[in-house]
């Protein structure tokens, strides 16, 4: 049966089980299957971290996009209402002058 990835990585323990890995090898203490398996799982490793960092700067991409989108609209909404709210008080204006149309 294939593996299915889980949704959620655990970053820091598949960094600390590389680091494991390559401790081992370094020791020296393993045969030269264990090292060849230890090597695989170790390149397996890397490449799920280096997705997930990947993955994590996108994410934080987006984020920046849409605060900075987000503060463009809340901006454009502040004007907005100002200008509501001079609207209203130039008609509040005319209405205590008598004025009762624009010409």
């Amino acid at each position: 049966m294939a593996h299915k990835k889980t949704k959620s990585f655990d970053f820091e323990s598949a960094l600390e089980e590389l680091e494991t890995l390559v401790t081992a090898m370094e020791d020296g203490e393993l045969s030269l299957e264990e090292s060849m398996q230890a090597f695989e799982k170790g390149i397996k490793l890397t490449r799920e971290c280096q997705s997930a960092l990947r993955q994590a700067e996108q994410n934080s991409n987006q984020w920046q996009e849409t605060t900075i989108r987000w503060r463009q609209v809340t901006k454009s909404q502040k004007l907005v209402s100002v200008r509501t709210t001079d609207l209203r008080l130039a008609l509040a204006q005319m209405a205590l002058l008598g004025v009762t149309a624009l010409s």
